[in-house]
């Protein structure tokens, strides 16, 4: 049997296929303007035939006119059809029959199909395709190199890589006799592109409400079939033409049923609708199309769903046949379906699955139901691991629903809607994405994992739906949606949960399940909270158990004894001694009771043989009237002073709180006052009269600081935004820090930093040596201060932090200690002391080089500007010291420094740094 490829005839309609096409040599390429639009004849006869059948016939309105006709010739008398039909072959203008592209997409050298059909009996001597290069806008045109009753094959191959690209074909030329006639096709309802080696982005339904509309086929609106032969020849196919209608009317989906299932039950109906298939395949990626595996998940689906119960399911379609977006829910409507499930695939670019449903306009019961259905589909997706994109509605931007109301965008859902029952589109994953695809779509048994997901969404959406209640003389059963009855299990109907035994009748009473009890009333509904039961009360939790022992809802403690019986009045328990008032509420506080004032602790225990504030309560719990006792208060004894706590008793070794205030009281009780103290380890200060002090502290021996707690700090702190630095025993030794790297802070002009800088050597006394006035290449201090400033700024370092540590090391330039004059070395690098020289530099700039990279290595993590000469700095833990206080190894946090004498950064900016700010 020969390979076909079924083309449908289709007026003014279109299988939209979005791929990749190339350049064929000798192809005319047009201006835009050659380029009109489609004849106003044939639109206005075919309107003007539209309106005419409307009178004749209640035709459902879309958007598309084109539709409105193919769908009022479906529903209306054969003669009516035939008028419309009589009408087109009349007019004098030739009319186009199909659009038919072979390829979805191509790859270079590939040779794309096109064919065109134009109406039988139409004078026709020549017909030529216009088509449009997205990405440069060029408009080309081809010839036909084959023609057979009116259809007209275009071939175009794709040579180079300079043909890669979206294409879409724009319309065609017709030539009959001396006119020409060109049909724009985006005029008409046809909307074509495909591409060279690009992917174009597909809606999520692939075949939206315009594409139903122009889609939309059926027996009655003259539906015709054609194939092509392996030699490319086109010819009429009625067996094909039956196979696709066979389709729609096959009753072979016969659902199975549980042998529990009434007779009398009626059967819930699901059509289940793999998308695409035939000519159309839908979206592709990873080498397979969409409308085979929509297919194998819908058959999956479809076993999944027979095996519950009263269902029957159909499919509208069980092999690879173009059906189309009408005759779909038209087959729906035709079986009385209660459900319209779509499956399909998306592409695009994205992943993960998503539901649309019907939008709340018209009926919104249908709405309801349709989010309902697809949630619980969606969860069941999820649940898989696929990523959830939501459940979405999609409104037609012009589109009315009869009362006027904005329409669903897609075909199937607005089409359900207007039939009666909810229709949903699930795309699962994304057939173009790799990690969906290797996830969820590559085997067998992945696709059967999201039949199975879709059929328990379904199932778990018709359980919701509302059974019956069966009486009989043992009691009531409750029998589902799907046929068969609760037995031996739990359900909850309407909002109450209800208990069914091994024969399936609802249970009433108390009734023991495990190691728990439940209470169902008279009507079988789980009691949940307080319930009154043969005079008594019974607390049940929010699932259902009864409760035993202290309760509390509503804020209020109860307590029920081992049979569940809420208790009142006195309850003596290990714990203690309780009163429940006639409500069953635990008292606090104080409480009459039979004449006698008791007093009840917070948590309810009765207190006993001791002091409430002023007052007494003995062994039994009962206040004493008039019994006082001693008060607290301060005693002084000589200058000395301790506190006598009501009973007598006193504090020792320990702080104490007294009217908001701690005090610290020594071992033999008395109060300690003006000094340190230092219980725990860790000292405090408590003031002249006793009270332990916070925050700073200033006595004669130095500046302290306390934290909240009253403990002495050490080392940094950041106090009201101000790093502080405290010696061990918590005195101040500085306030704020000096940062190594940025701005100079002596001035803005290197004039006026290296004026300040010279006046601080001159104000020392010190003679700038004459050896370098005569070797290391700056004659005076003022050259000295300026190599220093240009070295500093280079690396973003302060000039006068350079400039305050090499006065520091060298004793202003006049050494005398390990480093030589002669090493240029300002800054003690490599001198670790015991006659060991340290680093030697060639001249006075990169000895100074040397020293500025050095601070940098410290005090920042940018990298270096001038070549590294310090040979030192990658054994600097670089950032580690971005404070001049911080040079100092045992002043720094991190335990890194310059140097290890003691306070050395700290030392520098009194000493060094800070007086060149005052100069």
């Amino acid at each position: 049997m020969k390979r076909k490829k079924i083309i449908t005839r289709i007026c003014a309609a279109l299988m939209v296929v979005t791929m990749g096409v190339s350049m064929v040599s000798g192809t005319k390429v047009l201006a835009a303007e050659e380029l009109l639009t489609a004849p106003s004849v044939d639109s206005s006869d075919e309107i003007a035939q539209q309106n005419e059948i409307e009178d004749k016939a209640d035709a459902v309105t879309e958007e598309n006119s084109d539709d409105s006709v193919l769908e009022r010739e479906n529903i209306s008398a054969d003669g009516v059809a035939e008028e419309v039909e009589e009408s087109v072959n009349d007019s004098t203008k030739p009319l186009i029959q199909y659009l038919y592209v072979e390829k979805p997409n191509l790859s270079v050298g590939e040779k794309q199909k096109i064919v065109v059909s134009v109406a039988e009996n139409t004078e026709v001597n020549g017909v030529s395709l216009i088509y449009q290069k997205e990405e440069t806008s060029e408009i080309l045109e081809t010839y036909s190199v084959n023609e057979a009753d009116g259809a007209n094959e275009f071939d175009i191959l794709f040579p180079n890589e300079s043909d890669m690209g979206t294409y879409y074909i724009q319309g065609v030329k017709i030539y009959n006799g001396s006119e020409e006639i060109v049909y724009n096709f985006k005029e008409i309802g046809i909307d074509a592109k495909f591409g060279v080696e690009e992917y174009c982005e597909t809606e999520p339904d692939a075949i939206v409400e315009n594409a139903d509309n122009s889609t939309a086929v059926s027996d009655e609106a003259g539906i015709s079939v054609m194939s092509l032969d392996d030699e490319g020849n086109i010819e009429d196919n009625t067996e094909v033409e039956e196979s696709v209608n066979k389709e729609i009317n096959s009753e072979n989906d016969i659902a199975v049923y549980s042998e529990n299932t009434e007779k009398t039950a009626k059967p819930y109906v699901i059509v289940l609708d793999p998308g695409h298939g035939g000519y159309d395949g839908g979206a592709n990626g990873n080498g397979v199309n969409e409308k085979d595996l929509t297919l194998k998940i819908a058959k999956y689906c479809k076993k999944y769903l027979e095996q519950q119960g009263n269902a029957k399911v159909y499919m509208t379609r069980n092999d690879d046949t173009y059906v189309s977006l009408a005759g779909r829910v038209d087959y729906a409507a035709s079986v009385n379906a209660n459900l319209f499930v779509s499956i399909h695939l998306n592409s695009g670019g994205g992943y993960g699955a998503e539901v649309y449903y019907p939008n709340s306009n018209y009926r919104s019961d249908i709405g309801s139901e349709g989010k309902t259905l697809a949630q619980s589909v969606q969860d069941e997706l999820i649940a898989l691991g696929i990523y959830s994109r939501g459940i979405k509605i999609r409104n037609s931007q012009d589109s009315k629903y009869p009362d006027g109301s904005t329409q669903d965008y897609y075909a199937v859902i607005q089409r359900s809607k207007r039939a009666g029952f909810p229709g949903i589109i699930i795309e699962h994953a994304f057939i173009d994405n790799s990690n969906d695809f290797s996830a969820y779509l590559n085997s067998e048994e992945k696709l059967d994992r999201l039949g199975k997901a879709d059929a328990n969404g379904i199932l778990k959406y018709i359980k919701t739906g509302k059974g019956e209640w069966k009486e009989d003389t043992n009691g009531w059963k409750y029998q589902y949606v799907l046929g068969g009855y609760a037995v031996d299990k739990w359900e909850k109907i309407d909002g109450f949960w209800y208990f069914f035994d091994k024969n399936g009748y609802r249970k009433t009473g108390f009734v023991e399940l495990g190691s728990v009890t439940y209470y169902f009333n008279d009507e079988g509904k789980m009691s949940i909270g307080w319930e009154k039961i043969n005079n008594n009360y019974y607390y049940f939790s929010s699932s259902g158990a009864m409760q035993i022992g202290w309760v509390k809802p509503y804020d209020t403690w109860y307590y029920v004894n081992s049979e569940g019986v809420m208790q009142t009045g006195w309850l003596k328990l290990t714990e203690g001694t309780y009163y429940l008032d006639e409500s069953g509420a635990l008292v606090e506080g104080w409480r009459w009771i039979d004449g006698k004032c008791y007093y009840f602790k917070s948590g309810g225990s009765m207190a006993r043989d001791t002091w409430i504030g002023d007052s007494y309560v003995d062994k039994d719990g009962v206040w004493i009237e008039g019994k006082t006792k001693n008060q607290a208060k301060w005693i002084q004894v000589g200058n000395e002073k301790w506190y006598r706590h009501a009973d007598g008793s006193y504090t020792r070794s320990n702080w104490e709180k007294i009217d908001g205030k701690w005090y610290f009281f020594d071992q033999n009780g008395w109060l300690k006052r003006s000094c340190w103290v230092k219980p725990y380890d860790t000292w405090y200060y408590v003031d002249s009269e006793g009270v332990m002090q916070t925050g700073w502290l200033k006595l004669t021996e130095g500046t302290y600081y306390l934290d909240e707690s009253g403990a002495l700090v050490e080392g940094w702190r950041v106090i009201d935004g101000t790093m502080c630095y405290f010696r061990s025993g918590g005195s101040l030794r500085c306030k704020g820090v000096t940062t190594i790297m940025g701005t100079s802070g002596l001035g803005t002009t290197k004039n006026t930093v290296v004026d300040k800088l010279e006046k601080m050597y001159l104000k020392s006394g010190r003679i700038y040596p004459a050896y370098y006035s005569q070797y290391g290449g700056a004659a005076t201090i003022r050259e000295f201060c300026e190599i220093i400033y240009e070295e500093a700024t280079d690396e973003n370092v302060k000039p006068e932090v350079v400039f305050g540590q090499a006065m520091k090391e060298t004793g202003y330039l006049q050494f005398g200690r390990d480093v030589q004059i002669e090493q240029f070395n300002f800054a003690g690098l490599g001198a670790t002391g015991n006659g060991v020289h340290g680093n030697s530099f060639a001249n006075i700039r990169e000895g100074i080089r040397a020293q500025v990279q050095h601070l940098k290595a410290y005090a920042s993590k940018d990298s270096l500007n001038h070549d590294c000469v310090d040979v030192r700095f990658g054994y600097v833990n670089r950032g580690s010291a971005p404070y001049v206080e911080w040079l100092g190894i045992k002043e720094n946090p991190n335990k890194a420094g310059w140097a290890a004498s003691s306070e050395y950064g700290i030392d520098l900016v009194e000493k060094y740094i800070s007086p060149m700010y005052k100069l």
